[in-house]
């Protein structure tokens, strides 16, 4: 049984197969065909990727390491941090 779909349809249906956040960023927009629909769906990406490298940061963590040894009984510890 052979069924045919107007291409309005295949875009719901692939729409609907999207993940939420690109589904929901696609909600008030008219997509005419696939190739609009995948390049939409492109543009999103970039967009998003751009976002994530622009905010991304890495952590610095500086620690300090005290070892005592028995020999040591001065309790008196100075700490300087720049």
């Amino acid at each position: 049984m052979e069924e045919n779909y107007e291409e309005s349809e295949v875009v719901k249906i692939a729409t609907m197969g999207l993940g939420f956040y690109i589904r929901r960023k696609l909600l008030n927009v008219h997509i005419s065909d696939l190739a609009h629909l995948a390049e939409r769906v492109r543009q999103y990406k970039i967009e998003r990727n751009l976002k994530s490298k622009s905010f991304s940061r890495k952590e610095i963590v500086r620690y300090v390491a005290m070892g005592s040894s028995s020999e040591e009984s001065d309790f008196e510890i100075e700490v300087d941090l720049a």
